[in-house]
């Protein structure tokens, strides 16, 4: 989530606790929890600590990415992050092991398969009706593009381009370099939730005891009307589902906002059954076993009419907009097998760790572990 649409929820969240608590009680509020169970502020007014009926325990059970009293992250060794955030790496990793994921059509960028106009044009012209470019080192569906063959025309968003035209439009970003692939098209009663987008599962998993993995949340994405993406930080809905396969409302993050129905075409979120689900589960955890060396994965996963397909894995997988709608989600087997930590809390740097952003960081990281 930017900042701005972060210091934007927050207002609404100090507003929300005014019913509750005046603002002098809630800075001292936030600071007993920082410092009783390492809850972050935002994560305060989030999940609503402001309010009684909470134990302590149910509380320290929220996980954060920046802190908390249980980081699962820290199982994940921050060296295989880069298996993951580069889709370039991950969807050839995916293909050699098997991984059911979309049909990679070719690479965009310097010293990749296609890094002229001429190859561009030949790639465009072979690829299907269908198509969408991501940008390799990309996240939150930032770069995301989605063409239409149609008449002889290209059209990105309802809107004709040419291959001159989309090829200046990527050349900003030819240095990152993009990955072109099949586009997956959702079953029609779940493509009828939004059209636009290709709507997904998000399906967590962990690794228990004995080296078992399982299945700690799972989600449907919906995207908005007009968007090609389901990404929540660009609008999408959260729907929760439980053991049945039946959605709960549909929650918006940016504006925090629950939807029964979906607030720009009006179809029924809450209370629909998606079967689908089902298959995706058992994809993730099987799929999950293939990577035993880490300890918490979040598999993003498309429903299609011909199976479930692995659009990506996060090893840094967000617990904001989850833990909001279905409470806690460290349960207890996680809260006896990770760390407790405090505020005087060191983190192990070589794991997933709060600032994994940091540029810089991260930079070094990378240039030691290609320079090996």
């Amino acid at each position: 989530m930017g900042k701005k649409k972060r210091f934007e929820l927050l207002k609404i969240y100090f507003q929300r606790a005014s019913r509750f608590k005046p603002l002098p009680i809630q800075i001292i509020d936030v600071l007993i929890h920082r410092l009783r169970s390492n809850t972050h502020p935002f994560d305060y007014y989030a999940y609503h600590f402001y309010e009684n009926g909470k134990t302590w325990k149910e509380k320290e059970r929220y996980t954060s990415v920046s802190y908390s009293k249980y980081w699962p992250y820290e199982t994940n060794l921050l060296k295989y992050n880069i298996l993951f955030s580069d889709k370039y790496i991950s969807k050839y990793l995916f293909k050699g092991l098997d991984i059911p994921t979309a049909k990679i059509l070719g690479t965009i960028g310097w010293n990749m398969e296609v890094g002229n106009f001429k190859d561009f044009e030949i790639l465009i012209k072979k690829a299907p009706s269908v198509f969408v470019m991501k940008l390799i080192s990309g996240a939150s569906g930032n770069g995301f593009i989605k063409i239409k063959k149609q008449n002889d025309h290209l059209v990105s968003i309802d809107k004709s381009i040419t291959v001159n035209e989309l090829w200046e439009r990527i050349q900003p970003h030819l240095e990152r370099g993009y990955i072109v692939e099949e586009a997956l098209i959702n079953p029609p009663h779940i493509a009828i939730l939004n059209p636009s987008s290709l709507n997904s599962f998000r399906v967590i998993t962990f690794k228990g005891k004995n080296n078992t993995w399982k299945v700690i949340q799972r989600y449907l994405k919906v995207g908005r009307n007009g968007a090609e993406v389901d990404n929540s930080n660009q609008g999408g809905l959260i729907l929760t589902m439980d053991r049945n396969g039946i959605t709960g409302p549909g929650y918006d993050m940016i504006h925090d906002r629950y939807h029964d129905d979906h607030p720009d075409n009006g179809k029924k979120l809450k209370g629909i059954k998606i079967p689908e689900i089902f298959e995706a589960e058992k994809l993730a955890l099987k799929i999950s076993k293939k990577f035993n060396f880490l300890g918490t994965i979040g598999w993003d996963i498309a429903p299609t009419e011909v199976g479930p397909k692995v659009l990506e894995g996060n090893l840094l997988w967000g617990p904001d907009n989850i833990q909001i709608t279905s409470g806690p989600i460290i349960n207890d087997e996680m809260a006896e097998m990770l760390p407790r930590r405090h505020i005087l809390s060191r983190y192990q740097k070589d794991r997933m760790y709060p600032g994994f952003y940091d540029k810089k960081s991260l930079r070094n990281f990378l240039l030691r572990f290609l320079l090996k």
